[in-house]
């Protein structure tokens, strides 16, 4: 009967019209002859209820079915909308734009906004969505979850691009870290306010111009705001900084909003982030487990989607090894690369400033913010390209690779994953065209490397307790510090001058013998472990055996900062227990450029950024 009806109101030419027709009418294709291509259950929509068969009705009539809400469906029958499709102003269009607007404002980050003086956004045509970024509680965790996932140069390019504003990130991650550091006990001195005047006063238009970022708090010091570097004794003085470190500065020049600073070891000297002063910092992936040390406050933030880049730096792998425990992506520049001023060569020149961040771009783009000598430096790192940046774009050319594969170093055993997941990057290392050959430095496996190097530090401490001394005014007491910073002080103090001047030529020594492997052996960059273990538990470093653990466990990473060499660490795989495990990259001295462009090619050949902890802010 529909049939009849149709061909004797309209022509039928050709298989055009009859679609024509068809979709004028709503008939369903069996009614008219053809056969029906079912999509299946996904083109049923839900909360549509079956009314009846369908009548034979005319045009008019259809027109007045689907204007009340009807559709005919090809089974035979009709579905109705259910009331809340029928209040939309009666039909389906309406509907569709109630759902592209709930879209539009759940994506709101991605909302393009017009530039110049500021328009009340859309939400305020929802009042359960109030418009004033710091007024609505649900918009702004709805914003700050879109950027927890989004790295440091993609929050610049949307500020920039007008869809969100300075304020917007700010006040976005301020959020963040007040719904999920509690947990994890990361930022340890927060200067909110103190961002948001600087914001509202106008950010200088560098190349992160309001992307949110956090210091370490240890050395990169900021003018009036608390420095304790994990320390008791600074806490209970309240010891603030005097001046701006010259990286601060950088930081500052390229546009970041600096919300605060985060939890450190107590002075930097052991692989955990675990100060009696603040409390433990905790492991996004497994809050039982560490962070590392001693960039673990940073890490750990960047991991959990808090900030997207952290300052950090790494006196004997302390960039490299919270990146591996955390799953991000940290590279150790070269001494002399970054400007340890208006400080020196602390630590025998051994630490050297840097960043983490979940994607090797970011890090290419702060180097190339923080990169450079200063008047008074005694060391400037050579062969600094124009833009590290530009080269994260390419994929290098076809390199020489060492493969360190070794089941221990100087008697501590290297795990079963750690070794699995080394020799799986070594495969996709060859796999992209690189040469990998199983080969090593001697000098890395060197049974007097430790000693020589807590011979070469300690001394370091020693002064440093005396520095504290002089600030407080009085001798120090033992609970003015914890045991391993005492032990690594009395330690220091048996080293006398003859045999510190003898330790520094043997590092001289042990210098040319790691440059040798490349330099006369031809190889591009060395790959081995970051650490010989998994993310270690919390308390694994406790007590006498915890302090010979926690020098016993340096492997891998130390070495190069003897040697001043770079070396950063790449996110790669995972342990049995679902911990990341990083692998380390080290090339020659001043050769940063190699390791940005030899990782920027592992990320994009096996992407990271999207792997998510157990404590994720988005």
């Amino acid at each position: 009967m529909v049939r009849e009806r149709a061909q004797a109101r309209l022509p039928a030419p050709g298989r055009r019209d009859a679609r024509r027709r068809r979709r004028r009418l709503r008939v369903p294709r069996e009614r008219l002859g053809r056969p029906v291509h079912r999509r299946g259950a996904p083109r049923v929509r839900p909360r549509l209820g079956l009314v009846g068969p369908v009548p034979p009705l005319g045009h008019a009539a259809l027109r007045r079915r689907r204007g009340r809400g009807h559709r005919i469906r090809p089974g035979g029958g009709v579905r109705r909308r259910d009331d809340r499709a029928a209040r939309v102003r009666g039909g389906v269009r309406a509907a569709r734009r109630r759902r592209r607007l709930d879209d539009h404002l759940r994506h709101v980050a991605r909302r393009r906004r017009p530039v110049g003086p500021r328009a009340a956004p859309p939400v305020a045509r929802r009042p359960r969505h109030p418009a004033p970024v710091r007024e609505g509680r649900q918009h702004l965790m709805g914003m700050s979850e879109e950027l927890a996932g989004v790295d440091a140069i993609g929050q610049a390019a949307l500020v920039r691009a007008g869809e969100v504003s300075a304020a917007e990130l700010t006040e976005a991650a301020i959020a963040r870290i007040e719904a999920v550091d509690g947990r994890l006990n990361t930022v340890i001195h927060r200067r909110f306010d103190k961002a948001r005047r600087e914001v509202a006063d106008g950010l200088p238009d560098g190349p992160f111009h309001g992307v949110p970022i956090l210091l370490k708090d240890l050395g990169c010091e900021m003018a009036g705001e608390p420095s304790h570097s994990g320390n008791r004794l600074l806490r209970d003085l309240g010891h603030r900084a005097t001046e701006d470190a010259e990286l601060t500065r950088s930081i500052g020049r390229a546009g970041f909003a600096i919300l605060g600073r985060t939890n450190v070891p107590e002075f930097g000297l052991v692989n955990t982030t675990e100060p009696v002063a603040y409390g433990p910092a905790r492991n996004p992936w497994d809050t039982g487990r560490s962070t590392g040390g001693s960039s673990g406050g940073s890490a750990a933030a960047v991991a959990a989607g808090l900030v997207p880049i952290a300052q950090a730096s790494d006196g004997g792998g302390s960039i490299r090894m919270p990146a591996s425990n955390c799953g991000l992506f940290g590279l150790k520049p070269s001494r002399g690369r970054i400007s340890p001023a208006p400080g020196g060569d602390n630590m025998e020149g051994h630490t050297t400033l840097g960043f983490v961040s979940r994607s090797v771009r970011d890090t290419a783009a702060a180097l190339d913010l923080a990169a450079g000598y200063r008047a008074g430096d005694s060391t400037v790192a050579p062969h600094r390209p124009d833009s590290y940046l530009a080269l994260a774009a390419a994929d290098p050319e076809p390199l020489r690779v060492g493969l360190m594969d070794v089941p221990d170093v100087n008697g501590f055993p290297v795990d079963a994953d750690v070794n699995a997941v080394v020799r799986e990057a070594a495969g996709l290392l060859s796999d992209l065209g690189h040469r990998v050959e199983v080969s090593h430095p001697e000098a890395m496996t060197d049974p007097e490397f430790l000693d020589r190097w807590l011979h070469l530090l300690s001394p370091t401490v020693t002064a440093m307790f005396e520095d504290l001394e002089a600030l407080a005014g009085r001798p120090l007491e033992r609970g003015d510090a914890e045991e391993m910073a005492w032990w690594w002080r009395d330690r220091g103090a048996e080293i006398g001058a003859a045999r510190h001047i003898a330790n520094q030529d043997w590092r001289d020594r042990f210098r040319r013998r790691m440059a040798s492997w490349w330099a006369d052996g031809g190889f591009d960059v060395l790959l081995s472990p970051v650490l010989p273990t998994p993310a270690t538990p919390l308390g694994y470093f406790d007590g006498e055996e915890g302090l010979r653990r926690s020098i016993r466990i340096l492997c891998f990473t130390p070495q190069f900062n003897m040697v001043g060499q770079p070396a950063a660490s790449v996110p790669f795989g995972f342990s049995g227990d679902g911990l990341p495990v990083g692998v380390q990259l080290a090339a020659a001295y001043g050769r940063e450029d190699v390791l940005i462009r030899l990782a920027a090619q592992i990320e994009r050949a096996r992407p990271w950024a999207r792997r998510r902890p157990a404590i994720f802010a988005g």
